[in-house]
């Protein structure tokens, strides 16, 4: 398996199978902590091999710089199926995760396994936004 887009966004939607994302970001900045994210999505897209097909568990872990854990981890079941001509299959997921709190400026991480296996993660940052003169 692969991980082919993982990104932290303000939304996406999955239709059909296809995935579009709405305001992917790496760096938000916030006059003070915690910072609360009222509304955000977790977008990912795994792609399986043929050999892969069946029941995959995912995990979702958003870690500070320290490793610590900044919610509980979120789980999801998946379930491959390829086409008969079809060499691999992509997957589609979007988890909210609305009113994220983030209690200190810095490095985040969003941390991604299948199947207990690491797949991939995504750094993300708050700064402190300095008032305007």
């Amino acid at each position: 398996m692969k991980l082919e887009i993982l990104t932290l966004c303000k939304a996406a939607v999955v239709e059909h199978g296809s995935l579009s994302i709405l305001s992917a970001m790496d760096r938000l900045n916030a006059p003070s902590v915690p910072c609360v994210l009222p509304r955000c999505s977790v977008a990912i897209r795994l792609r399986f091999d043929r050999i892969e097909n069946g029941e995959h568990d995912l995990k979702l872990h958003i870690v500070d710089a320290d490793g610590k854990g900044v919610m509980n981890p979120l789980q999801a079941k998946l379930r491959v199926q390829h086409g008969e001509s079809h060499r691999s299959a992509a997957i589609c997921l979007v988890i909210d995760v609305n009113g994220l709190s983030l209690p200190s400026f810095g490095e985040y991480s969003i941390d991604v396994a299948v199947d207990s296996l690491h797949v991939g993660s995504t750094p993300f940052h708050i700064a402190e936004s300095k008032p305007r003169s």
